[in-house]
């Protein structure tokens, strides 16, 4: 039995301890503190066909012990073509922030989606990134770390050079490669696959 403590962790931190630990044991037991990272748990190991339980307590604050059996994984979610990953996935970072409305949560909800990224099992072929998405590949970009973990995995990271040239960063791209329109329009026909997310 492994236990993983995300008391006052927030999404998708939780889910990725969770897949991380799954990797490690059978058996895992997970503390959270909030409701969200409680359904965002339950979503991941159900989609693996894993039993799934947990139990509420309170001590000074409300908690919830999640418990995750493994082994008791249905045949029908282990099925190769389930698991089977696109052959050319292309995202699309066209902002420095994720979502419309508040851009302070916007901006963190794109390191999150970055750093996510980095967690997939199944990695893009391709990062492409347009208008204020290029100021993520800046030299004072703070997604940078997540960004080199990603192209030394394999991920080509592909800035637009117009958008680049418009923000004035020609000598301050720190990752990827500097492309043009049309390039970026080859490579998302060529993808089987296009997130923007």
């Amino acid at each position: 039995m492994l236990n993983i403590d995300c008391i006052g962790e927030i999404c998708p931190i939780p889910v990725i301890k969770t897949k991380k630990a799954l990797k490690e044991a059978d058996n895992v037991v997970v503390l959270v503190d909030n409701e969200i990272s409680l359904q965002n748990v339950e979503k991941f190991v159900l989609a693996q066909g894993y039993i799934f339980n947990y139990e509420e307590k309170i001590d000074n604050d409300k908690y919830f012990i999640i418990t995750i059996n493994k082994k008791a994984v249905d045949d029908k979610y282990s099925q190769p073509e389930l698991l089977a990953t696109q052959t050319n996935q292309v995202v699309i970072i066209s902002s420095d922030a994720l979502g419309q409305g508040d851009n302070e949560l916007g901006k963190y909800l794109m390191k999150s989606f970055i750093y996510a990224l980095t967690q997939m099992d199944n990695l893009p072929n391709t990062l492409i990134f347009y208008n204020k998405g290029v100021l993520l590949c800046a030299d004072n970009s703070e997604f940078l770390p997540d960004l080199k973990s990603l192209s030394d995995a394999g991920v080509s990271i592909q800035s637009c050079g117009l958008c680049v040239e418009y923000f004035g960063l020609e000598d301050r791209i720190a990752i990827g490669q500097i492309t043009n329109m049309y390039s970026i329009i080859d490579l998302m026909q060529k993808a089987s696959s296009v997130i923007r997310p």
